[in-house]
């Protein structure tokens, strides 16, 4: 079975995950800490905490994806099941925050995981069969030969989401918007 999804397609994506993720860290160098891991009216709470999620689960899709599992891996996986992983307007924590403390390591990550997904297509021909994937749900569910193009939109997607809200909490905080991450402005200037 060949991909549903072109492999040109996800490696365009994945290249514009990773600009996207540069436009964002960059917009965010300004923030103060108080900030920056503070409350910004998000469901993980903080900048920090929504950065953390959506980083997780960039590492989580792809040690499933390569079949692939750091010793932190369970660790990372309790986040989610985690009975205050959801935010409200009054909370003074959020778990996500703690899973990578430092904002500059964090960044640092964001932006190798994100790498790590282009080397990962980059490997592949256009024309290759991606088998299906199987995979436990941090709930303990089983998936059976998911489709790895589809996967993989979802993981791009999902990155884009978290970065939406994260310029919304920037903008919450009264800073001017990080703004330019849609994928026609990486389009314009990757010429793909």
């Amino acid at each position: 079975m060949v991909a549903s999804v072109p492999v040109s397609t996800l490696l365009s994506l994945s290249r514009y995950n990773l600009w996207a993720y540069k436009q964002l860290l960059d917009g965010l160098k300004s923030l103060p800490d108080k900030d920056y891991y503070g409350h910004a009216g998000l469901v993980f709470r903080s900048i920090h905490g929504t950065l953390n999620h959506v980083h997780a689960a960039d590492v989580n899709w792809y040690c499933r994806l390569t079949n692939k599992y750091p010793e932190s891996y369970t660790a990372m996986q309790s986040l989610w099941r985690a009975n205050d992983c959801y935010s409200t307007k009054d909370s003074t924590e959020s778990p996500w925050e703690s899973f990578i403390k430092d904002r500059s390591e964090l960044s640092g990550q964001v932006l190798k995981q994100a790498q790590d997904y282009i080397d990962f297509l980059s490997a592949l021909d256009s024309d290759i069969e991606i088998p299906p994937m199987t995979f436990v749900t941090s709930g303990g569910v089983e998936f059976k030969d998911q489709d790895v193009g589809l996967t993989l939109l979802h993981v791009f997607n999902h990155a884009t989401h978290h970065r939406g809200q994260i310029t919304a909490g920037v903008t919450n905080l009264g800073y001017p918007p990080i703004d330019g991450l849609d994928y026609v402005y990486f389009l314009r200037l990757s010429k793909e």
